[in-house]
């Protein structure tokens, strides 16, 4: 009854999932910060639709979502995480990010319960986004400026402005793409999924080779052109080791399933030689890494006070969504630029939720792990998920996404989700 509505729903969930359309319900700190506010996103309304067409089903049906033993930890860790509201300096902060944390939880169960129509519709809404958040992303790069898309969310950039997301080589700044989302790093995330999303359509479809190129190209460029460090090593990785499965193991794909990878292989290469080729100066700039860089001296200096929290409040922590507002309470003379959560999403959970809620919610994935490889590697499937997972979680280790903004934690929880 409900198949055509669930599909357009979907389709419109994922592509709106990278824009910034939202409305702010409060902000708790002057000036304004991103992560001590509460939004309602246009997303979270797609979603409510796309779960109340699942709960109607479900009791038509007469019928309860499977449950696995390793949904345990994850209930415990929710459990925490409610618990550690009674202690949050910021009430209304606690119970947003809480509401954030529930909204993952039940879209991982969802996705997991509708896996096949996830995998029948899914990769080609998340492709179209992919591509429609590339070309956004190439149009701002060249422009060195948002585009005049601020009616959709897109953020109000140039290079060089405060708090701007940007490099310099020499004396000249170039500004990172950010295309509808608050920062590059979450395109970048985004971008991520979408070119997984792609290699699974591309070796299931089998389109033409032509029309992949299409596709492939501004996803390629636009992620690229996020010059975010972390994901686009973790990408190269993940492509590298499915290159070994897929043609040297050959665990997966039939023989003509294999050439074809190998012309994809070709493809996304060759594309990347080409990005390399154009932007060199570009590129060289974001390789060289100094330990005096602005983003590392930060990543250092919020990861020690993450942990230097954990020891002194272990068991319970300081509350989900805390963590920025003890820092501004901490250091509350600093630039509002310097207020942000920690990059490290397990030390950011242990400081605000506390130890047993990491080892919690660190079961709970290790099971979803194991789960997935005693299922093997001989499908698609399964080894494209389990790429996808295992990216996201090494990302994880660097950065807060998956942890603090509304499309990193839909993202986290589509993986989780897949995966199981």
């Amino acid at each position: 009854m409900f198949r055509k509505t669930k599909k357009i729903l979907l389709c419109a969930f994922f592509v709106a999932l990278p824009f910034q359309v939202r409305l702010i319900l409060f902000s708790y700190t002057k000036p304004f910060n991103e992560w001590t506010s509460g939004f309602l996103y246009l997303s979270d309304l797609l979603l409510v639709g796309l779960l109340g067409i699942w709960f109607w089903e479900c009791f038509k049906e007469k019928r309860i979502p499977k449950f696995y033993i390793h949904d345990l930890f994850l209930l415990g860790f929710v459990a925490l995480a409610a618990l550690s509201i009674f202690e949050a300096g910021a009430l209304p902060i606690a119970a947003f990010r809480f509401i954030k944390l529930a909204e993952m939880a039940v879209f991982y169960i969802y996705v997991r319960d509708n896996l096949s129509h996830f995998a029948e519709s899914a990769p080609k809404f998340i492709i179209a986004s992919g591509v429609i958040q590339g070309v956004i992303a190439i149009a701002q790069y060249f422009a060195q400026s948002a585009i005049g898309l601020g009616w959709l969310g897109e953020s109000p950039i140039k290079p060089g402005a405060y708090g701007v997301a940007s490099f310099y080589i020499g004396a000249k700044v170039f500004l990172r793409s950010y295309g509808m989302t608050p920062h590059p790093n979450i395109l970048a995330l985004w971008m991520f999924i979408a070119l997984i999303a792609f290699i699974y359509w591309y070796l299931a479809k089998k389109p033409k080779l032509s029309v992949s190129l299409a596709l492939a190209a501004p996803m390629i460029f636009g992620f690229y052109f996020t010059f975010s460090r972390t994901t686009l090593a973790i990408w190269a990785l993940s492509f590298a080791v499915l290159s070994i499965i897929f043609i040297f193991l050959k665990r997966g794909l039939t023989p003509d399933g294999i050439l074809r990878f190998k012309k994809l292989f070709l493809i996304i290469v060759a594309v990347s030689i080409l990005f390399a080729a154009l932007f060199f100066p570009q590129v060289k700039a974001r390789i060289n890494l100094s330990s005096q860089d602005e983003a590392v001296t930060y990543r250092i200096y919020y990861n020690k006070l993450a942990e230097s929290i954990t020891k002194s409040s272990p068991v319970i922590g300081i509350g989900i969504g805390q963590f920025v507002y003890k820092l501004m309470k901490t250091l509350p003379h600093n630039s509002p630029y310097v207020y942000q959560p920690a990059h490290n999403m397990y030390l950011l959970i242990s400081s605000e939720i506390g130890i047993p809620g990491l080892v919690l919610f660190a079961a709970f994935i290790l099971f979803v792990l194991i789960r997935r490889l005693k299922s093997g590697l001989s499908k698609i499937q399964n080894i494209l998920a389990l790429t996808l997972c295992l990216g996201i979680l090494i990302i994880a280790f660097f950065d807060h996404p998956t942890w603090t903004s509304q499309q990193g934690s839909l993202i986290f929880g589509l993986a989780l989700g897949a995966m199981s």
